[in-house]
């Protein structure tokens, strides 16, 4: 009984550790429905050459399936991303896409991590920016408890 126990103690353990925060952003387009979410467990700091950045990941939920240029399609995509909350600039690191709950694509970026200047600036009223907004606002909140 004790091992039954103990094995249900660990089990329910493990799921917490794996647990998501999924925070809903908002639409990315109007046009398609396509839900943005931000996971606020993986906030972090990643400091690069004297440079400290906020590293989150973002999941957007595709209404209408997409499809890769192979003919392959997913609905939901998840990405691990950087954001340089001091010059508004954010890039995706790794990316993962999903179908019927399988990733069937993965890519982790080529960029420069050394610095942000050739990132993507995040556009006035568009979902980078309001991604940009959540993770340095909750960042900020987070780092001066």
């Amino acid at each position: 009984m004790k091992k039954l126990v103990l094995a249900s103690l660990f089990l329910a353990v493990s799921q917490m550790a794996m647990a998501v925060n999924w925070i809903d952003v908002g639409l990315s387009s109007k046009r398609d429905n396509e839900k943005t979410y931000i996971d606020l467990d993986t906030f972090g700091a990643v400091k690069i050459n004297q440079n400290i950045y906020v590293s989150a990941w973002v999941k957007q939920d595709y209404p209408v399936l997409r499809r890769l240029p192979d003919g392959r399609v997913y609905s939901s995509e998840t990405t691990l991303n950087y954001f340089d909350c001091d010059y508004r600039k954010w890039l995706i690191v790794e990316q993962h896409r999903y179908y019927n709950g399988g990733v069937i694509w993965s890519a982790k970026t080529q960029h420069s991590l050394f610095s942000s200047q050739n990132w993507d600036t995040a556009i006035p009223n568009s979902i980078g920016e309001a991604l940009l907004e959540e993770v340095c606002t909750s960042y900020s909140i987070m780092k001066n408890q």
